[in-house]
C-alpha cells in the first residue's frame, strides 16, 4: 500500500490476498462512526498523521494552507465540535 485509505476496493483486496497464496478468504466490511473532538484535529491527523505529510513536504505544498481547506470541508460535511463521520475497514481473514 503506497497511498492511505487506498485499499477501499473489497474485491481488488481479495485479489490480492489469493494472489500471494491465500485460501478460504473472507473480507468482510465494518462500518463505524468516527468521533473527533473538532474538525481542526481531525484535519490535523489526516494531514500531518500519515504518508501524506511527507508528499505535501517533497512537493513544498503549504501544508497549513492544505490543511485549513481540509478543515473547513470537515467542518462543512461532518460539523465542527464534535467532527462526526462515518467510517470503515475492510477486515481479511485467510489460511495460508
Amino acid at each position: 500500500m503506497l497511498t492511505p485509505f487506498s485499499m477501499h476496493d473489497a474485491d481488488a483486496l481479495h485479489a490480492l490476498v489469493a494472489s500471494g497464496g491465500f485460501t478460504a478468504i473472507q473480507v468482510e466490511t465494518v462500518a463505524q462512526t468516527a468521533v473527533s473532538p473538532s474538525a481542526a484535529e481531525l484535519a490535523l491527523g489526516f494531514v500531518r498523521g500519515n504518508p501524506l505529510w511527507n508528499q505535501l513536504v517533497e512537493r513544498a505544498i503549504d501544508a497549513d494552507a492544505f490543511q485549513a481547506r481540509v478543515e473547513a470541508r470537515l467542518r462543512a460535511d461532518f460539523g465542527d465540535a464534535p467532527c462526526t463521520s462515518p467510517l470503515s475497514a475492510h477486515v481479511v481473514t485467510a489460511r495460508a
